[in-house]
């Protein structure tokens, strides 16, 4: 008969990880898990941060591919565009939402979902 620990180790491991603040979720101040945009990159216009998103963010990376635009709203949280970075064989590396700040900065992020 084998252990049951290994598997109760990994279930806890995986319970855990739920909300580690890089990938699911950040821990609020009253411990509960907040779904966030995870920073990935900034720049001072939109052509900059194309550069930093295909040269600076994962070395595997080589173009973007825009799924899609909202119109501008005036809202800091409304996306402008959702974005691919892809590598070379087209496949996505990672999916980003990209914001115009108030300041007139550029900013990309990752959806970080809170899985309670």
């Amino acid at each position: 008969m084998t252990s049951p620990w290994p598997v109760l180790l990994a279930v806890t491991a995986i319970a855990g990880a739920a909300c580690s603040p890089d990938e699911s979720g950040r821990t609020g101040g009253d411990g509960d898990c907040e779904s966030h945009y995870a920073d990935v990159a900034q720049a001072g216009s939109r052509n900059r941060l194309d550069v930093e998103l295909t040269s600076e963010v994962d070395p595997s990376v080589v173009r973007l591919r825009v799924q899609g635009t909202s119109p501008a709203t005036g809202d800091p949280h409304q996306p402008a565009e959702i974005v691919d970075l892809l590598n070379a064989r087209g496949r996505r590396v990672m999916q980003v939402e990209i914001f115009q700040l108030a300041d007139g900065q550029w900013y990309a992020g990752r959806w970080a979902q809170c899985i309670d």
